[in-house]
């Protein structure tokens, strides 16, 4: 297969079903390409569009929205090449630079690429929280969600929303957090939590120190 010079979203020639893989990406780890890859495999949509947050309502960033789209972008050409994964660059687009709200962005894709049928990709463990989210019902019966299983975390599908669930049966593996991979930067501890790509480029612009 050829492999592409660069995967960047182009919403003018959209697939006519995508799920959209949003995410702090502080930094993108293998955890994050295993659920992309899974997810395009999984023939329920043509394309996986990841999506780095501007900014989000818990947790504080430790990196620009540029860099992590950089980071996100040079491991799916590394990890998921060969895969239909695609990166949303987020930081050409101040509506999504300052956008808290899950339903917002959705809507704002929409809007860009009205033929696109859009899932949200999710972990079974944020699943569970999604009903607390700003504007859910809206959410969860405009766009479906696609769960994907976290190793040791069981997902019980809500029995009002069944139909606007899919479930990734397989558990995904490595089960740890940005937040514990940012950790292991600091103590220089990184074994293969990071494709190449990403440990490169973070440590030559000195993240997370």
């Amino acid at each position: 297969m050829h492999r592409p010079s660069s995967r960047w979203v182009k919403p003018s020639s959209a697939s006519k079903k995508a799920a959209v893989f949003g995410g702090t990406f502080d930094p993108p780890h293998q955890g994050h390409f295993q659920v992309m890859n899974t997810v395009a495999e999984s023939g329920l949509v043509e394309a996986v569009w990841a999506l780095p947050y501007g900014a989000h309502r818990s947790k504080a960033m430790q990196t620009s929205l540029e860099d992590r789209v950089i980071m996100t972008h040079e491991g799916v050409m590394e990890n998921c090449w060969q895969a239909p994964v695609w990166v949303y660059p987020a930081h050409q687009c101040e509506e999504l630079q300052t956008c808290f709200s899950t339903y917002r962005c959705m809507q704002y894709l929409k809007r860009k690429s009205p033929e696109t049928t859009f899932f949200i990709v999710v972990g079974s463990d944020v699943a569970e929280q999604m009903p607390t989210w700003q504007a859910f019902s809206d959410l969860i019966t405009t766009f479906s969600c696609i769960v994907v299983q976290r190793e040791g975390h069981t997902f019980m599908l809500p029995k009002e929303y069944t139909s606007q669930y899919h479930l990734m049966q397989h558990p995904i593996t490595p089960n740890y957090s940005s937040r514990e991979v940012q950790d292991k930067i600091r103590c220089n501890q990184i074994k293969n939590e990071l494709p190449g790509a990403v440990l490169r480029y973070l440590q030559q612009k000195q993240l997370y120190r």
